[in-house]
């Protein structure tokens, strides 16, 4: 397992792993290991988090040994990856098929007794689905293949009943694998934050199960913690990362007054939360319950094959029994019920639809399951987050500004020098900036002072120097009057700004701001012209910076500013309006949406809890790929409705051929399983290259 350092200060910090989260034993085991170094002050661990948060003493040979330490212990103890269950394993099904395939096989070397004994044992999970039809008074396709294998039975056509059996069979089981990948792709992994919660109480810190949080407590929140509840800022001040609700990768500042929610972070500072909402009443809470809902109702749908066989099963059935009533021959009557429809539509669908799926895994596209596929290959509307998704997660410098006779290079140059010793994500934009443009950044400064959600104080020779916001800097008495006019072009457009004095005047601005994926524009352009009716940019982000993306990218429907509970209800409100209805996001934020939404997609490096929900993650996270899985699924449906098409007509043919006794019952079987075998190739065929 490889590791990412997530976060660092002095004598602390934060690592995660890359690719998959710890199993709790393994992260109990590895928390213990660090504590038992003697310069580690405290270790703490959290499953939902899926990070390691050390406070250490003992400067970087501390550092090393701890890294060390992970990358070792790590290395022997992993969580395994989730692996999909064999299809086979266990499958009575499977167990089935293969007696049914004995018995064709060997039916001409054994006495007839014993050839009838064998093909029950053999079909009768298929005999057992039609019985339990009948009971509950269903005239669907598992009565029809019932009737039609016990039809064959009756007139002692042994060849045809098994050899319809072993196809169903097979079909069944290609099913359920297609049926097991999509609900182990959905398995939960909502992060629902840690079980206990520290609050004070008078003088004392207590610490309590977050499930017994009530209105009014007063709940502590250090840096690199979860913030467990809703609630209002009494004491302290902090930068919280709130990505996973708002959409927006920048931290916030938070002060006394200040609203924060549950399931966002403290990256810098502490606070003294008032609780006002229970923990099952929080903003996280509800998303989760919206979630939790949406994959119940997920879970009951049927599958395209079973849906389109049901229909066909009474009108199959009734023909057989009038081809009967009116001629009186039970092999003609046979010969209707053996050109089972059911049998082609349950294997080549499954096979077109199992197919494109590997097709689209090899292009580095999940697609979870087959309704997926006709979701997006119906889909006319398309809902798009922007940040994480139109745009890349990371800030990065927009533009910097020089006041009062100052070097753009040497202004960078010194706030880069400053900011690579406290990293977060407006920081890092700035390191990153000065490294693009070669600029090297000598340890010039003095001693740093930190002002948490504020910004950096320190002495350039001789002077001060301080790097943050517009209040903080005005709090020192800095004048501001020069960068007004450069200021409000960047604050419409919803960027952030980050302003720089030394001594007592302003001598530099910059602008950061989340880049446009470089596929951004080319995409909206392929989706408009594959005949996507409506396109939306829907984002927890201002309103001026999502125009300006809208605006660069082709979007003209701009909705911002919105929660996430909001994004479903508007989702809601276009599946109303809709065919079908596509989601694209990225974050925690997106997930009620991704899930209410009749298709969803999630870029790879986006949240966790978005992928979970989605239906389709796009692997390699280009937006291109997005139009490849829709070509892919209207390619599938396109393939699905023609093996429909050729599954009625011929089969039609034969059902009449066999009522005015034109085919035996022998023949029907032969023509048909012929059939089966056609369209089954041609779910197979090779798609064409995307490139």
């Amino acid at each position: 397992m490889n590791f990412q350092i997530a976060h660092e200060l002095p004598g602390r910090i934060r690592l995660r792993p890359v690719q998959r989260r710890f199993a709790e034993k393994t992260l109990n085991d590895l928390v213990q290991r660090i504590q038992a170094i003697q310069t580690v002050d405290n270790v703490r661990g959290s499953v939902a988090t899926g990070s390691i948060l050390i406070f250490f003493n003992g400067g970087t040979t501390t550092r090393e040994t701890i890294l060390q330490l992970v990358k070792t212990e790590a290395t022997q103890k992993v969580a395994p990856f989730r692996t999909l269950s064999s299809p086979w394993h266990g499958d009575p099904v499977f167990k089935s098929l293969i007696i049914s395939l004995v018995a064709l096989v060997i039916q001409f070397m054994i006495p007839a007794p014993w050839r009838l004994a064998i093909l029950v044992v053999g079909c009768w999970p298929t005999l057992k689905k039609g019985m339990q039809a009948l009971v509950a008074k269903k005239v669907d396709s598992d009565l029809l293949d019932a009737t039609a294998i016990i039809a064959a039975l009756f007139i002692k056509d042994y060849t045809a009943a098994g050899s319809i059996t072993v196809l169903l069979q097979f079909g069944e089981i290609l099913d359920n694998r297609t049926r097991l990948r999509t609900v182990e792709d959905q398995r939960e992994h909502f992060p629902v934050g840690p079980e206990w919660t520290w609050i004070r109480r008078g003088d004392q810190t207590v610490r309590v199960a977050t499930s017994e949080l009530d209105i009014g407590d007063e709940v502590i929140a250090n840096a690199g913690t979860v913030i467990t509840v809703d609630g209002i800022v009494q004491e302290g001040n902090a930068l919280v990362q709130e990505a996973s609700l708002t959409g927006n990768s920048l931290p916030q500042s938070k002060n006394s007054g200040d609203r924060v929610l549950a399931g966002t972070i403290v990256e810098q500072g502490e606070l003294l939360i008032s609780v006002s909402s229970r923990p099952g009443e929080t903003r996280a809470a509800q998303i989760e319950q919206i979630i939790q809902t949406s994959w119940q109702r997920m879970g009951k749908h049927e599958s395209l094959a079973q849906t389109y066989a049901d229909r066909l099963a009474p009108p199959v059935l009734a023909l057989s029994a009038l081809t009967f009533l009116l001629t009186g021959n039970v092999r003609r009557a046979v010969a209707v019920l053996l050109v089972d429809f059911s049998c082609a539509l349950k294997l080549s669908i499954p096979l077109a639809i199992n197919h494109t799926l590997s097709v689209a895994l090899r292009e580095a596209i999940i697609i979870k399951g087959g309704k997926a596929l006709e979701a997006l290959s119906k889909a006319d509307t398309f809902v798009l987050d922007k940040t994480g998704t139109l745009t890349t997660a990371q800030p990065q410098v927009s533009f910097v500004r020089t006041y009062n006779g100052y070097d753009k290079d040497f202004v960078l140059r010194q706030t880069a020098c400053l900011e690579e010793h406290f990293p977060h994500p407006m920081a890092n934009a700035v390191v990153k900036e000065a490294e693009k443009l070669h600029l090297e950044h000598g340890e010039e400064h003095g001693r740093i002072t930190l002002r948490v959600a504020s910004g950096l104080e320190s002495e350039l020779n001789g002077e001060r120097i301080l790097v943050g916001s517009r209040k903080f800097l005005e709090d020192s008495g800095i004048d501001l009057t020069a960068c007004e006019y450069d200021e409000r072009s960047p604050v419409q457009q919803g960027m952030k700004l980050l302003y720089v004095a030394i001594g007592h005047q302003l001598v530099g601005l910059m602008g950061l701001e989340n880049s446009i994926r470089s596929d951004a524009a080319d995409f909206v352009k392929q989706l408009k012209a594959s005949k996507a009716r409506k396109l939306v940019l829907l984002t927890g982000d201002s309103i001026e910076s999502a125009r300006r993306v809208g605006g660069q990218i082709g979007i003209t429907d701009v909705i911002a500013a919105v929660l996430p509970l909001e994004k479903h209800e508007y989702i809601k409100r276009l599946r109303a309006e809709s065919p079908s209805v596509c989601m694209v996001g990225d974050g925690m934020n997106d997930s009620p949406a991704l899930l209410l939404a009749d298709v969803g997609v999630a870029l790879n490096d986006g949240s966790e809890l978005a992928k979970e929900c989605a239906d389709i993650i796009i692997l390699d996270n280009r937006l291109l790929s997005i139009v490849r899985a829709r070509n892919l699924s209207c390619l599938a449906m396109a393939r699905i409705r023609t093996n429909l098409i050729a599954i009625a007509s011929v089969n039609s043919g034969l059902l009449a051929l066999g009522a005015f006794g034109l085919f035996s019952p022998v023949a029907a079987a032969l023509c048909h399983n012929l059939t089966t075998v056609g369209v089954t190739m041609n779910a197979l065929r090779p798609y064409a290259s995307s490139h």
